[in-house]
């Protein structure tokens, strides 16, 4: 009886160990003018937006916080919904290339191939 709860915790451990290694942690930096109210993530080219908790809307000039992108991929479509009622969708991040996201003002079409933290958008 002992080898089968000791088989059974190894299981639930590495199940564990396995979910916890698929999570990662995204930063996004607000360096538009106007505060990001609301953030949505979904696997690249899926459609399929979850929203993404944040403390308090991100102000303009460099506020930031961090989100947790779950899954296997490593690709993500990311929507910001702005204070003034605008969304800003950056498709086709690599969240394992990059660490983060820098949000710059709206540009003239809102939607646009994301640079990440190693370029500039």
């Amino acid at each position: 009886m002992s080898a089968i709860r000791t088989a059974l915790l190894v299981a639930a451990l590495s199940a564990a160990g396995a979910a916890q290694a698929q999570a990662r942690y995204f930063d996004i930096i607000n360096r538009g003018g106007d505060s990001i109210v609301a953030v949505a993530a979904s696997p690249a080219g899926a459609a399929a937006f979850a929203d993404k908790p944040i403390a308090a809307p991100l102000q303009g000039g460099g506020a930031t916080a961090t989100i947790e992108l779950a899954g296997p991929g490593c690709r993500y479509d990311l929507r910001f919904s702005l204070a003034n009622g605008r969304v800003l969708e950056y498709a086709d991040v690599d969240a394992c290339r990059h660490r983060g996201l820098r949000v710059a003002a709206a540009p003239q079409r809102a939607s646009r191939p994301a640079a990440g933290l190693a370029g500039r958008p």
